[in-house]
């Protein structure tokens, strides 16, 4: 399986940002999943969520995600684990401004602003999108 990568390359300063849709050839351990992801205390609930009778991982796989009020990307790991009552989805936080990052499907990517994190330009942007395994 293949996924999808977007760069994002300033006009101004020339940084470039790539942000990842999908597993690639990667493969996620529905047991280990939980040591990839980068929050202690998400990392924790997400092995309590596991230890629940009938708790099945349905998806693993990266996502990119955006922050509407200060237009950071980010691309996070994404996952959907379902329990008895419940679908648990992860929920990020902006490193910047602390507000709650938005899922983007890659399909709706081109429909967000970017900010460039070095210079602070925004929308003065190309896009280029390829593959990753």
């Amino acid at each position: 399986m293949m996924g999808n990568m977007v760069t994002f390359t300033c006009r101004k300063c020339g940084h470039e940002q790539n942000i990842l849709w999908g597993a690639g050839l990667f493969s996620y351990n529905d047991e280990e999943f939980a040591d990839d992801i980068k929050d202690p205390e998400m990392s924790r609930e997400i092995r309590l969520i596991l230890q629940q009778d009938g708790a099945v991982v349905e998806s693993i796989m990266e996502s990119g995600y955006y922050c509407p009020l200060c237009y950071i990307w980010h691309d996070f790991l994404y996952f959907s684990i379902v329990t008895e009552h419940l679908v648990h989805t992860p929920i990020y936080q902006c490193e910047k401004c602390h507000n709650t990052l938005q899922l983007v499907p890659f399909e709706n990517y081109a429909d967000y602003p970017w900010k460039c994190q070095k210079c602070s330009s925004c929308n003065d942007v190309i896009t280029s999108v390829s593959r990753w395994f």
